[in-house]
């Protein structure tokens, strides 16, 4: 039998009040097909997608991206299957006054997805259907990684656990709530009510919806800083930071903002271009990425002196 310990943790998520979460762990239940126990205890069903990752000594890296699933209220679901070592999994559930949010729930015995990886903190899904897609991590990472293609979009992923052979399960508990204040998931799908026709001047999003435009602006950059400083986080420029007395996270942080507000959309597409080709250069099914990968594009985007600027500007607001 499992022995449990039951410890009340909140979940952390932008959009989304304090939620309840539990982990449970089993003491005398060795865990040698890596399990991962998710339980709803809430009034509403999960929806969920799952990243399992695994190492292979023939092949390497490998992931299965799966989704859309179902955790009904009052049921437990083991998330991860025999063959992998470790998911990052993302939930959405639907919300009271219509359409689903995204919450994010971050257990005190789980990574959080930040980033690195194994678990990304965004991964690009399609709303709804069924997800399978199967290959090497990085292959995995490179088609569903931000900025999304048309059809998918970007999710917030919750946690990562990484169950030992001989460890416990883990159980995690979760209690959504249908009332929860969460944003609507997708934001690009957000009710816009239509204005009457006018014929004499064509109407925009603008000018019908001024706050709805400005919240999808203002939650596209914030998107596109975060996917910034995760890149930041994960190349030399961290390390440049931290050569300098500066904390990698602030720097990263910084630079990101800079990027966001100081470049037009156009050019920011085009580093988003370039990183994409690069991931493609340097993640091939043999090779994993260059630290150096997020550093070069952004020279060759911008120019090493702009970068230079930049950088030396956080540095300074830094000290």
């Amino acid at each position: 039998m499992m022995r449990g310990l039951l410890v009340s943790i909140g979940a952390l998520s932008c959009f989304v009040a304090t939620l309840p979460i539990t982990i449970q762990s089993a003491s005398a239940q060795s865990n040698e097909y890596h399990w991962v126990n998710v339980c709803n205890r809430g009034d509403v069903d999960l929806n969920y997608v799952v990243l399992r990752t695994r190492w292979n000594l023939g092949q390497g890296d490998r992931a299965q991206l799966s989704g859309w699933h179902t955790i009904r209220k009052g049921q437990c679901d083991d998330v991860n299957t025999s063959v992998y070592q470790g998911i990052a999994i993302g939930f959405t559930h639907t919300l009271w006054e219509g359409g689903v949010g995204n919450p994010v729930y971050v257990p005190e015995e789980a990574e959080p997805a930040n980033g690195n990886k194994r678990a990304p903190s965004i991964l690009c899904v399609p709303q709804s259907g069924s997800i399978n897609r199967k290959g090497s991590l990085s292959s995995v990472l490179s088609a569903t990684s931000p900025p999304c293609a048309s059809g998918t979009y970007p999710l917030r992923m919750s946690f990562y656990s990484k169950p030992g052979e001989y460890a416990p399960v883990p159980k995690f508990i979760i209690k959504p709530r249908y009332s929860a204040p969460l944003a609507r998931w997708p934001e690009e799908l957000q009710t816009i009510v239509p204005a009457a026709r006018t014929p004499q001047k064509q109407q925009t999003l603008e000018t019908v919806q001024p706050d709805i435009s400005k919240k999808l602006r203002e939650g596209h950059a914030k998107m596109r800083r975060t996917f910034y400083t995760d890149l930041c986080k994960d190349s030399l420029l961290a390390t440049y930071f931290q050569m300098n007395q500066a904390k990698a996270e602030t720097g990263c942080t910084c630079l990101a903002a800079k990027l966001v507000a100081e470049e037009s959309d156009a050019t920011l597409q085009a580093l988003e271009r370039n990183i994409n080709t690069r991931r493609f250069q340097l993640l091939g099914d043999s090779k994993p990425p260059g630290p150096e990968d997020f550093s070069v594009v952004l020279d060759q985007t911008f120019g090493r002196e702009k970068m230079s600027r930049y950088i030396v500007q956080c540095l300074v607001e830094e000290k």
